[in-house]
Formats: structure tokens, sequence, C-alpha cells
């Protein structure tokens, strides 16, 4: 019996979406790549490129459960098809790439599945056939039908011009479907698949076995991405190719040279010289036209008349015909060439193109032409036309028209049709005529207007302007609610100006407006809508809104356009952890309005809300009355601004953390003129944890006598300061005293008219505490407001000294929210926070001899923050490394400032150089003219007194007897004979790595730190990304203990990245055979595991070219595991080498890690030394010399430990030929009688 066996082209696309988390840094959940976007908008690629590899399809399919293991094969449409199936060739193509092409739907639940074969992997079987489509469905029960296609040209395919159509396939089942279809293959690229309709939208995707990999999809003309639809599962296709033993169908029918009464014909034969073609008017049955038997291709078909036609072409064999492809439509004009042209400018809003829907255009009910719209954003088509009598545009429906705009204009540049609204395209009607009017090629005596437009548009008023084309001097307009049908009849005739003022409008009504010219004794054609929408109508106080909108803005609220983002709205909480409330302040259930903080809105990004216009006329104290939440150490400021024909800005004003609590506010808007609009305008702070967020706004009644608002302290002295408020009041009443007092047993400050008013006569390094009352007269006097600190300073400016503040933020983004507050005597100096980035400096000046305490706030990350508080002579105060622990809003340090310079000034500015395996020379610089000095080290983060203290007189002075790939501390204090200063320092420093001798060896990065010690890293691709520690609390898993080395090809902000980094190891002195290199391997993501990476080998420096490559794989995502890698080191023997991982040749997937690196005696192989045994050359091109080996056996194993040759009983001295192996390392084992001898050799080529 023949061997029958396949050629199968098959992809797989699995997609995974995972919920986005602001970066793998901010979460403890298991970090996932994610690229998550919105759903609701298709991102259309071009059909993708695909890469292949060759693969056992036996061997595959046993991975794959087998054939077997799908439930029903489908193939019952190729009975009666067997005469050309002779399926012969064996070979299986995978795509490798874990995401490509793309899906989507129409209304109709149809699009295209394919997989490209290009001419190159075409190019074997030129003279074959391909013989059909096996498409794999796992929802049959939502698919109607499948019908194979074969496209020659992707980029015209639209899913219903195929180059050939096989026949329709029903009957689907869950498993393989056989779709007919057969073609010549003459080695030109084709994309081959089928066309699906579903009575879903796509089917559920739960894929049947087995697993073979999935493609390119079309649907409504575009090829389209699968970013941002939320599908899992699998695409099955294969494709069969052989020697066909009957008539093949042509393909890739066309039309051209059209004239009034002829069409040139033309296809790709299916291997025939004689065709049958059958012809007639668009829609007829096949069978009942008029059939031409033909021996030319082209073929120019003679006798037609002006009409829409439509052809099929069949292969005469002789003896046997084919089956018919086709039809394929064409019109032919009463004219045989154009007389006139309309032009037509097509637009999509978001640059992808019109998704599917195109523009038909017919005279006198032929079809000229079908129109696409841009391939981008914009195109202009010009159509020729007749002029003969009717113009018809018919609209053919696509999946965004809601993006699409267009206009049509005349051969006499009027425009005759236009939307520029692109909500008005959206309910044009599929199928249906949406204009009709002449296709004259003589110009209009009266030319319509163009240009229409509304502006100045209020609740019940709008102004009308258009641009005359022509002469006239009279206009017409006809206007009504949106969607009315015009009568004709002018709403206003006899216009004399080129504008027009509408009156008595609807507030919040859509209306279309028309307009013509009248000419005199004509008029022209009527042009139009345009759609306009009158405004809100102002709302008459009290008003409330408390954002119960199912998370949609108010109506007649809107969004600020002079601001960077929008407010959202939510019944939940925000997006992000540790900022924003944790519920609503109405019901804590409901809904709240809020700003969400996460890149790219901060830092300082502002976002407003706008209220409808509000009639406060009826209020006698009107009043802003609104609930805010500002939960978030980042946080940043509310800001209120009120319109009454000229913007007032920050009428109310908060900033800071305020904790996650509800707080209600009350804004004095009595001095504002009627109507007033409020805007909430929120500015993010430094970082992400800034949501804030309003609840329950009013606009009502408000007390006799508002309170003061905005308390405030400046100019302090050491014995006044100013103090301030906002309020409408012009008299007010002060409290002040001590910090801490009870208010009432304070001294009062009656009758205040001044604002600010400078409060004297306090002493000087004293916490105060004000409170202030409005007093608006008759009676009328607010609550009291406070209390609000302040304190007197302990010294003239003048006397102050300054401290330094030498702040860094490892990770890079500011402090996030920490920040250090200085208190100088019990008052507050301010506080400080890292805001630009990653380093910033602040000047504190303080007094002589004061308490100075200060305090930490954590904020979001505060193990990144750390901080050198420095002297004004150069001694350290404190210095706090990242990573510490210290206690939020807690004193971590106390100390008595100085302003006079010490008896015996310390040294500074500490560094170590020449630093060898048991030395370094350090030095600093001197504190004043001191010749003596005692140096303290110790092992890195040694308590200080506890090290070894050497006195010394010479600076530089060099520390030996050190211990080699160390790290070391040392402090300097200068002896300035009768005293000494403080301690400088620590400095740290590291002796430099000496070649590792001892074995085992180990590293697990349990430092924390990639590289660690006597590592190195480089960042050849120098994007800045490069290999790094990540850690088992956030959300990693770890080989060993709980840290590991990662590299990335994704990241959450900059996307796709193309690595190439090496990490480097210390250098080794591999003086045995039979030690092996072991690490742990592992991929992030399953999703995204295709990471490439290489182990390589240097004998000479560090250099990224002194490496040479000795192992390479690229991960799957059964790598999610962690998996180990032995690689015996045998070649290096008598050799110092440096080992080397580099993660390249990957993009766009996610991340991998190594754990857990050794080098030790390997267990796999016994190894004997020999002086008499050798193995030469080494490399080798393949041959290899064996001397004095008599009766030896030679085995042959690759890096894994697979036996890859063998050889037996050679002579003393031989030759072996391994020139068929591939190019990489390989151990060589030699056993004879007295010894046994292995040495790894490497094969170059």
């Amino acid at each position: 019996m023949k061997k029958i066996t396949f050629f199968i082209l098959a992809l797989f696309i699995s997609v995974s979406v995972f919920s986005q988390t602001r970066s793998v840094k901010r979460s403890n959940a298991i970090p996932l790549r994610s690229k998550t976007e919105n759903s609701s908008i298709n991102s259309m690629t071009n059909i993708i490129e695909n890469s292949y590899q060759i693969i056992d399809i036996k061997n595959e399919l046993k991975k794959q459960k087998t054939v077997s293991s799908v439930k029903v094969r489908n193939n019952a449409n190729f009975n009666n098809n067997r005469s050309i199936l002779a399926v012969e060739d064996t070979l299986a193509l995978c795509n490798t790439d874990s995401l490509v092409g793309g899906v989507g739907y129409n209304g109709a639940g149809e699009w295209t599945c394919s997989i490209k074969l290009t001419s190159a992997m075409l190019t074997p079987y030129i003279g074959k056939a391909i013989l059909g489509v096996v498409a794999g469905i796992a929802d049959a029960a939502s698919t109607t039908s499948i019908v194979a296609h074969i496209i020659t040209d992707s980029a015209s395919y639209n899913g219903l011009n195929p180059a050939l159509a096989g026949s329709t396939v029903t009957g689907v089942v869950d498993g393989w479907n056989d779709a007919p279809i057969s073609m010549l293959i003459t080695g030109s690229d084709l994309w081959v698949g089928y066309h699906i309709i579903a009575t879903a939208g796509y089917p559920s995707f739960t894929d049947g076995q087995p697993n073979i990999e999935g493609a390119d999809l079309i649907t409504d003309g575009t090829w389209n991405s699968l970013t941002g639809y939320g599908i899992t599962g699998n695409w099955n296709i294969m494709v069969l190719v052989g020697t066909a033993t009957g008539c093949l169908q042509p393909s890739s029918l066309t039309v051209s040279n059209i004239t009034n009464n002829s069409a040139e014909l033309a296809w790709a034969t299916g291997g025939a010289t004689a065709w049958n073609i059958e012809y007639g008017t668009a829609g007829f049955t096949q069978g009942t036209g008029t059939t031409v038997a033909v021996t030319t291709n082209p073929y120019t078909l003679t006798g037609l008349t002006p009409g829409n036609y439509e052809f099929y072409v069949q292969d005469d064999c002789g003896a046997t015909q084919s089956a018919w492809t086709g039809p394929v439509s064409f019109s032919v004009t009463n004219c045989a060439s154009p007389s006139c042209y309309f032009y037509f400018t097509m637009n999509d809003t978001y640059g992808d193109g019109w998704n599917g829907a195109t523009l038909d255009v017919l005279e006198d009910g032929i079809t000229v032409a079908t129109l696409a719209g841009p391939a981008t954003d914009t195109k202009t088509d010009s159509v020729g036309v007749c002029g003969t009598g009717t113009l018809t545009l018919v609209w053919n429906k696509g999946s965004w028209d809601s993006e699409i705009n267009f206009s049509v204009t005349s051969p006499f540049a009027t425009v005759i049709y236009e939307i520029v609204d692109p909500a008005t395209a959206d309910p044009l009607v599929d199928g249906a005529t949406f204009y009709t009017g002449s296709s004259s090629c003589t110009p209009p005596a009266c030319p319509n207007p163009t240009t229409l437009a509304a502006s100045n548009i209020m609740a019940t008023t709008a102004d009308i302007t258009w641009v005359e084309a022509g002469t006239a001097t009279l206009w017409d307009i006809e206007y009504g609610v949106q969607g009315f049908t015009p009568t004709g009849t002018p709403t206003t005739a006899g216009l004399t100006a080129q504008t027009a003022s509408l009156t008595g409008l609807i507030a919040q009504t859509s209306y279309d407006i028309y307009v013509r010219a009248d000419c005199g004794g004509s008029q022209s054609i009527w042009f139009g809508p345009v759609t306009f929408t009158t405004a809100c109508a102002i709302v008459v106080a009290p008003y409330t809104q408390d954002f119960e909108n199912a998370g949609a803005i108010p109506n007649c609220w809107e969004q600020a356009t002079d601001d960077d983002f929008n407010w959202s709205f939510t019944n939940t909480t925000t997006p992000s952890a540790n900022t924003g409330p944790s519920a609503d302040h109405t019901t804590g259930t409901g809904y709240y309005a809020f700003v969400e903080s996460s890149s790219p809105n901060y830092p300082t990004l502002a976002a407003g809300l706008i209220t409808p216009s509000v009639d406060i006329t009826p209020l006698t104290n009107p009043s802003l009355m609104f609930w805010y939440n500002m939960n978030g150490a980042d946080m940043g400021s509310i800001n209120v601004d009120v319109y009454d024909g000229t913007w007032h800005t920050d009428v109310f004003s908060i900033s800071g953390n305020q904790g996650d609590v509800w707080t209600k506010v009350i804004v004095d808007i009595s001095t504002f003129t009627s109507p007033v609009q409020i805007k909430f305008r929120s500015i993010t702070g430094a970082g992400w944890l800034s949501d804030a967020a309003i609840d329950d706004v009013s606009i009502e009644e408000g007390p006799a006598c508002f309170d003061p608002s905005a308390l405030a302290a400046q100019n302090a002295t050491m014995t006044s300061a100013d103090l301030s408020w906002t309020s409408s009041a012009t008299t007010f009443n002060i409290e002040y005293g001590a910090s801490g007092f009870t208010q009432g047993t304070g001294t009062a400050v009656n009758g205040v008219t001044a604002n600010p008013y400078t409060l004297s006569g306090l002493t000087s390094a004293t916490p105060y505490e004000f409170y202030v009352q409005a007093d608006c007269g008759s009676g009328n006097l607010s609550a009291w407001v406070g209390p609000f600190a302040f304190g007197t300073l302990s010294c003239l400016v003048i006397d102050q000294c300054d401290y330094t503040l030498d702040m860094t933020d490892s990770y890079g983004d500011t402090w996030n929210g920490a920040g250090i507050t200085v208190m100088q005597n019990g008052i507050e100096v301010g506080t400080y926070t890292e805001s630009t980035g990653s380093n910033s400096v602040a000047t504190i000046g303080l007094c002589d001899a004061s308490n100075i305490q200060l305090v930490w706030t954590a904020g979001g990350f505060p193990d990144e923050c750390s901080f050198t508080l420095t002297d004004p002579f150069g001694t350290v105060v404190i210095t706090v490394a990242d990573g510490s622990t210290l206690t939020d809003a807690n004193v971590f340090h106390t100390f008595t400032s100085a302003c006079t310079p010490p008896a015996c000034p310390a040294v500074t500015n500490l560094s170590a150089g020449t630093i060898t395996t048991t030395s370094a020379i350090l030095s600093w610089t001197n504190g004043g003219s001191e010749t003596a000095w005692n140096v303290e080290y110790g092992i890195s983060g040694y308590t200080q007194g506890t090290g070894t203290t050497v006195a010394v007189t010479s600076n530089p002075y060099t520390l030996s007897g050190l211990t080699s790939s160390t790290s070391y501390d040392f402090y300097v204090q200068a002896d300035c004979g009768g005293s000494q200063s403080t301690w400088a320092g620590p400095f740290t420093f590291a002796t430099s790595c000496g070649i590792f001798t001892t074995y085992p060896w180990n590293e697990s990065f349990e430092g924390g730190v990639v590289p660690p010690t006597c590592w190195s890293s480089v960042d050849v691709d120098g994007d800045t990304y490069n290999w790094e520690p990540v850690v088992d609390t956030d959300g990693y898993l770890i080989q060993d203990g709980s840290y590991a080395a990662m590299s990335a090809s994704w990241d959450g902000t900059a996307g796709a990245l193309t690595p190439d980094n090496y990490l480097i190891t210390p250098q080794f002195a591999i003086s045995q055979n039979n030690l092996e290199f072991k690490y742990w391997v592992g991929t992030q993501d399953g999703a995204y595991p295709a990471e490439e990476y290489s182990v390589l080998v240097s004998t000479t420096g560090t250099a990224t070219g002194d490496f040479i490559q000795i192992y390479n794989e690229i991960l799957t995502a059964d790598d999610t595991i962690w998996r180990e890698v032995k690689l015996p080191l045998a070649a290096y023997d008598g050799q110092s080498i440096y080992l080397a991982f580099r993660h390249f040749n990957s993009s766009d997937n996610f991340q991998m890690k190594i754990d857990n690196v050794s080098i030790d005696y390997t267990t796999s192989i016994n190894t004997v030394e020999s002086n008499n045994i050798s193995i030469y050359p080494n490399p080798t091109k393949g041959i290899v010399n064996i001397k004095s080996a008599e009766n030896s056996n030679v085995f042959v194993y690759n890096i894994l430990g697979d036996l890859v040759a063998s050889f037996n009983n050679i002579s003393n001295n031989s030759k072996v030929d391994l020139s068929n192996l591939s190019e990489g390392n390989y151990v060589i084992k030699v056993v004879s009688e007295k010894e046994s001898v292995n040495q790894q050799i490497t094969i170059v080529k």
C-alpha cells in the first residue's frame, strides 16, 4: 500500500489576558506580563511575515495526543473529489511565535483564518498543487459553514474576493473538517485558509486536539491584531499538497480595459490551455448565462450593453473539466471613457482605515466604483461618470463607522454631500442609498453653498454660516431636530448674508441644518446636513449631584479641555492599592468622582471636572458644598475654580495626604455673579499614590457667616509671625497660645480688620497655635477654625548655619510621598523629600546649640529611600541606606546643632584606590592642619568601635593584610594632639577578586544584588535594562532562597525590549577535567516564554568579544517550572576561565531568570587523567586525531550527555571523522584496557 503523508502548515494562537499592574515592582501578585488594552478598539496591522521551523509531524502528533483524540473527522466533502487527491509529500511547518496575526468579527459573524506560504516555501512544490484545507473547529454548534480560500494578494483581500474559493462545507463538526479546494502551485506567495460564518460573533475557541498552531485572520476587510481581545484558544489549519490527477480550477479572475461594450477577462489557469466562460447580468443563476469556449487568456468579451455583469471560468482539460471559479463582478457604463469626475475625500479619525466599510458609486443603476476608504487616516479618490443621469451612493457598513467622515465633490468643485462629524456616519444604514442626485457633467446654473457650520451654540440659540460657491446673493435654510426628513420648503428664506442666527431652540437637543443658494431664476441643490447640539440649560439653585449615574459623567457636566487627563467615576475602590477612597460618601456603595493618578498621569498633571451653569440668584448666601477624600502618600491637591464670565482660580485649595476619610467643605461663592460654573481641578502629586476624589456636590443656601479657611502663618521672626486666612468677611477674632493650649484659655485679639495680621510680642523658639473666627456683623459669627500650628525662630536668619541633606531614590521615581520633617526646639523647620527622580539635595538653616529632631514619613516605597545629613563642616550627622526600616511618623534621630567649627575638624572625602586582592590605598581630605589620624576598618556592616584601629601619620595610607573578594568599611578620625575629631565614614570598598580554585563553588544571589561581588554585567544594547535581582516577596517563584537574577525582553513602561545583556561570573581555575558548570533557569510567564540565551566561556578577559558560545536555547512555556542545566568543563582543564549568561535575540516576551549557579565535580562521567593518550586538534572542523590509543573504544557525547557517535577498536594513531556533527561543544571519551580519558572538544564549521 502506498504510504500517504501530508504537507501540513499549522499555526497556533493562544492569548492570555491578565489584569494590569503598575509594574512588577508594585505588586505582590505573581508578576505576569500585562498588555491589555481597551477591547473596544481594534488595533489594525498588516499581515505578519511569520517565521517557521521544520518539525517531525509524527512526533508532533504524538506530543499532541495524536489525531485519534479528535472527536470527529468530517471528510464527507472530499468523497466526490478523490480523483484529484493524491496527497503525497510530508512536510510540517509550525510558527514559533507566541502571538501572531489577529482576530475580530463583524455583525454577521464572518471572518477568514489563513496562513502564509512564502514563495521560498513553495518553490520545491512548483508543478504540484494545493489539494485541500483541513480546518480544526472547536465550536461547531456556533459555526454555520466554512469555505476554503486561497489568496494571492493579502493587501487587497476583503474577505469576499479570494483568488480561489472552494465549495461550501456545512455540517461542521468539533474537530477536523475537510474543505475542498485545488490550485496549481507556481511558486508565488499564497495565503491559504478558510472563511467561516458563525451564528455568534466567533466560536469559543476551546479547541480540539491536536493543538496545531493558529494563524492570521481577517475581518471587515482588514487584517486585525489580537491585542485587546479577551480570547483564549487555537486556530487550527492543515494544508494538503501533492500531485493533482484531475483538472484543476482556474483562479485569480480579473477584469480590465472595460469600454461601453466590451471587457477583457483574465485568470490564472489550473493547467489547461482551453477554458469555458459563462457570463450574464449580475445575480444570474449559473447555468442560465451565456457560455463561450475560448483558447486565449486573457479574452476580450464583446457585444455587451451598459449594465452590471458577473462571469465564471472553467478549465477544459479535454476529457474532463474543472469546477467553475467565480463569480467576479464588473460593470459596463454608458460611455467608452468618463466625461467628468466626482471626487471623494475619505478620512478615519482613529487612523486605522475604514474597518470594512465601503461606499458604492452607481450611475443610472450601474456600479461605477466601490470605494474602501483610506488605509490609515485619509485618502482621496476620483470616480469617472458619463454624465448621463442619476448618481447614487450606497453605504456598506463596517465595524467602526463612528470613526469615519467623508465629503463628495462634484466636477465643479461643489461639495454635494459631506459628513463632518464621524458620529453622523455611524447611523448610515447598511446596504441603503444615502444620496441620490444628478451625475451631469454640465456646470449647474446655480451652484450650492459649501462649508456649512454652526458656532456660538447656546442652550436656545446658535449662529449658522456658509460659503457661497457662485454669485448668489440670496439663500434659504431648512432645519429641524436631528434625523428629520427635509421638506424642501425653507424654514427661513431670502437671507441676504451668509449667516443666520437661530433662536427658540431646545436645550440639549441635536439639530440638522441645510442651506441652498437662490440665484433668482433657479435654486441650487440643498447642501447638508450639518449637525450641532445645543448647550445645557442653566440650572436653578439649589442644585445637587451625587454621581449616581452608573459610572457615566453626569448630564451637562463636562471634562475640562485645558488640562492633561480626565476624571473617572466608580462605585468600588480606585484601581490602585493604598490610595483613593475605600467607598463612596453617599451610601458606602454608590458612585463618586476620582482622578486615577497612575502613569502617565503623574507627576503634577491636572484633571478638571466642570459643573453645569447654575443660577444662584435664588440663594441669599450662595455656597458650594462638597466632600473630598485625599488618601495617598503622594497626594497632590484639589482646587476649586469659579466661572462667572471670568475664571477665578483657587477659590478653595487643599493639598497633601488627608487619609481615607471623607471631609466636608463649604465654600462661600456669594461674591460671584450669577450664573456660575464650578471646576474641580485636581493636580497629582510626585507619584501614583495620589488618587483624589469628590462626592455629593451641591450649590445651596450657606450660613449667614462663612467659616474662614486656608489658615497659614508666614514670615516668622524671633518675636512675631504673619497670620492669614481666606474669607469674604472683613472683621475677625483671633485666639492664640502655646502649642496644645485649650481653646478659650488662650490670648484673644478681637475686631481684627487686617488679613494677613502681624502677631507680635511672641517668645523666641516657641511653638504656637492660633484659631480665627469671622465676624459678619449683626451678631453673625462663624465657627472658630483651627488650630494652625506655627513657631517663632530660635535665632536670626543671619545667625543660622547650613546643614546639607542629600536624598536618593534607588528606583528613580522619587520618594513616593516619603519625607523627613526637621524639628528645631519643637518647631517645624520644614519637610524635605526627593521629588526629582533619583537624587536631590536640600539646604537646611539651623540655629546653634538647638535640639534637632528628625521625623520620618514612610510614603509608598520607603525601602527605596536613602539619605545623608552633613553638618556645616562636612561631618556626617546620620546616614540611612535604602532598604532600612524606619517607623512612620516617628522621631528616628536627635542631635544638637552646632554652628561653631570644632577644635579638631573632621576629615572629609574618604576614598579607596589602587585596590588589590589583599590591600587598598586609603585617602581623605584633612579637616585642618593635623598630621596624625586614626583609621578603623572591618568587614562591611560591622559596628563602629568593634573594628581594627590603626594610628597613622600618612595620608594616603596603604592598608594591607586584607582578604580577597571581600567588602570592607573604614572610618577616619583626625588626631589634633590634645583632641580628636568625630569619626568620618564609613567608606566602603571591596578587594579584588582572586581566581577561584576551590570547589564546589556556588552563587544563589541571596545578597539581593545583581551582579554580586566579583561578577559583572554588560548592557550591550544600551537600553538601561540589564540583569537585576528579583525577590519572592514580589511574587516571583525562586528556585533557591529568596532571590534570583532576571533579564527582561518586555517592560510595563518601555514596552518591547531587545536585550543583549551579559551576566559574567568571577574567574575560575579549572584544575581537573571532571568539573561541570550547573545552573537553574526559568521563564516568568508561560504566555510569553520564548526567551533566548547562551552560555559563553572566555579564557582571556571579560570584554564581550572575549567570549565564545558553548550552549544556546530558547525557553518554552514548560520552563515556568525551574530546570537545571549542566555543562561539562573538561575542555578547559588547566585553564582559567570566565563564564557568562547572554540574554539576546528576544523581544516582546517577558522575563527569564537564573538561580543557584555552581561549579562542582561531575557525577555523570568518571574521568581518569592520562599521560599517554592525546586528542587533537581542538577546536576542529570535524577530523580528530587520537594518539596512543591502541585497541580503544571512542564515545562522543553532546553537551547534554547524549551519545552521538562511537568508534570501536581503533588503532594506535587514528583519525575519527565527526564532520557530520553540528557546530558546538562535545566530550570525547577514550576507553582502553588500562585507562579512560575524557576531553571536551569544540567543532567549528
